[in-house]
């Protein structure tokens, strides 16, 4: 599923988007009776007028407030026991963007704090150009580190 779609999303048709003056990764408060999701939106013609989709896989583990099953209602087929989660009416509320405010990256404000912003840069080797691309390009792709991953026994070191 993360491959297919890396993150959460809710489609809607174009006309609909064009009605609520959505753009695509627009954020929507997707509410119903019983909850609310924010989402990024999908425009497509996949979905009907007036119709939304989004998938249900999705929980408040990737980010807050993306369970989809917050929306939909509690009850279940009496002899399968499947949960209703197929469909419930909705209401779509186009969400600001949130303003984003740069902040620079680990190294230039260490470079900054220690005066080194505007030292020439050494010469480096290919070997060593070489080793520090593969640094870069790791540091670049690695996972957020979480407080609640941290161990009391990593702690205590």
């Amino acid at each position: 599923m993360r491959k297919l779609h890396p993150e959460p999303f809710v489609e809607v048709h174009p006309d609909t988007a064009r009605d609520l003056a959505l753009a695509p990764n627009d954020r929507v408060l997707v509410r119903s009776r019983r909850g609310s999701a924010t989402l990024p939106v999908r425009i497509s013609d996949r979905v009907p007028t007036d119709v939304c989709f989004a998938p249900f896989h999705w929980n408040d583990a990737f980010g807050t407030d993306l369970a989809v099953n917050a929306l939909t209602p509690d009850e279940v087929d009496p002899i399968s026991l499947q949960p209703g989660f197929k469909l419930c009416a909705v209401n779509l509320t186009r969400v600001p963007a949130p303003v984003i405010t740069a902040v620079p990256d680990p190294a230039t404000q260490l470079a900054t704090y220690i005066g080194l912003q505007e030292a020439p840069l050494p010469p480096l080797s290919e070997t060593v150009r070489g080793w520090l691309g593969g640094f870069l390009e790791a540091y670049a792709c690695r996972r957020p580190l979480r407080a609640k991953c941290r161990s009391s026994r990593i702690m205590r070191r």
